[in-house]
Order: C-alpha cells, then sequence, then structure tokens
C-alpha cells in the first residue's frame, strides 16, 4: 500500500506540527475518590489535589505543576464549621441515597426500561463513593 500526499497535504501538517499557538499544555489529575485519572488543558483547580497532578508539555514530557499559592486573604473556616458542613452534607447524601434506592426499587417492580434501572444503580454508586470519601 502506498500512501501519496500532494503539496498542499504536507504544507498543512508542517503548519499545524510547528505552529506554537496549536499547540496546548495538557494536564492529568488523578481524583482521589473515584481513582480516574482526568485530562484536560485546563490547570487542576485549588480543590483539587496539586500533588496528584501532572503536566505535559507541548512536547509529551510529563513534569509536575507548581505548587498553588493561597492568598494572605484567602477565606479560612474553623474545623468546627468545617466539621458540621461535611455531618450536613452526609445527612443530605444518605437521604439522596435513600430516594435512589427507593426508585430503583419502584423501577425493578414496574419492570421500567434497563436504560432506567441502569440510571439508578449509576446514581446510587455515585452516592456510596461520595459517602465513602467523606471524612470520618
Amino acid at each position: 500500500m502506498r500512501i501519496q500526499f500532494n503539496h498542499s497535504c504536507i504544507a498543512a501538517m508542517l503548519f499545524f506540527c510547528a505552529h506554537p499557538d496549536l499547540r496546548a499544555e495538557i494536564f492529568t489529575y488523578v481524583d482521589p475518590a473515584s481513582g480516574v485519572t482526568l485530562m484536560s488543558n485546563v490547570s487542576p483547580t485549588v480543590n483539587q489535589q496539586i500533588e496528584n497532578s501532572k503536566r505535559i508539555s507541548n512536547h509529551g514530557r510529563v513534569s509536575q505543576t507548581s505548587p498553588a499559592v493561597r492568598p494572605v486573604n484567602f477565606p479560612t473556616v474553623s474545623s468546627q464549621t468545617q466539621k458540621e458542613r461535611d455531618n450536613d452534607r452526609r445527612a443530605i447524601l444518605r437521604k439522596e441515597l435513600e430516594n435512589e434506592q427507593r426508585s430503583a426499587d419502584v423501577a425493578l417492580v414496574r419492570q421500567e426500561p434497563i436504560s432506567v434501572l441502569h440510571r439508578h444503580f449509576e446514581n446510587i454508586a455515585a452516592l456510596k463513593r461520595e459517602l465513602g470519601a467523606l471524612p470520618p
């Protein structure tokens, strides 16, 4: 098998390979809750664990991102306030989990399509992951 390129095709390939504005940085991030590796052209946010993120440079090399610098006036909350928020979140997630399990049971009794059941089971799994990721 022989592949032939015309001059415009070769010129386009050279342009896209060489033009610096067309190359993008790619960042990878491993979500600690699910273990899923995410790739994006957007730098990880402060909420994500910076030590788990890596930057893939324009040329495919992997390098560590620099740690985020927190501004002096960055808002913080006390540990007691955060515990209260975590408890509220836990209660909300448990209630959502109960509702989703109830909906899945109703869908099973009604013999709804497999896509509906699948969505309920995926939601249940996601809620359990979120509950598992909360601090004790």
